[in-house]
């Protein structure tokens, strides 16, 4: 019974280091035109080395959405665009809504 007890336990403590996160918004350029086909990225910063992941892409009229799991020692940039244009971290747990105007 003890055994099942830990086992229960440790399984629940593991469950409970990931959250689901969720970011939404609407990608523009500079006179409000919306952007399709851009691809939003989300890094890791705690896997050094590792790829940066195509979590979106943008749809005709220029929004996106996505939903991850985040765990909450680490932390999670999204770029828009390029991968190294215009960033903000992810929080942990919740949802976000950014909305960014790009250049072309």
């Amino acid at each position: 019974m003890k055994k099942v007890f830990i086992i229960l336990l440790f399984q629940n403590f593991i469950c409970s280091c990931e959250k689901d996160t969720s970011c939404m918004g609407h990608i523009t350029d500079k006179n409000s035109n919306p952007l399709p086909n851009k691809n939003i990225y989300l890094t890791d910063s705690k896997r050094s080395g590792s790829k940066v992941s195509i979590v979106a892409v943008t749809d005709a009229d220029g929004y996106y959405a996505f939903s991850t799991k985040t765990k909450k020692s680490h932390s999670y940039y999204v770029t828009f665009g390029t991968e190294n244009y215009w960033y903000f971290t992810l929080p942990y747990g919740g949802a976000k809504r950014v909305d960014v105007v790009l250049p072309n």
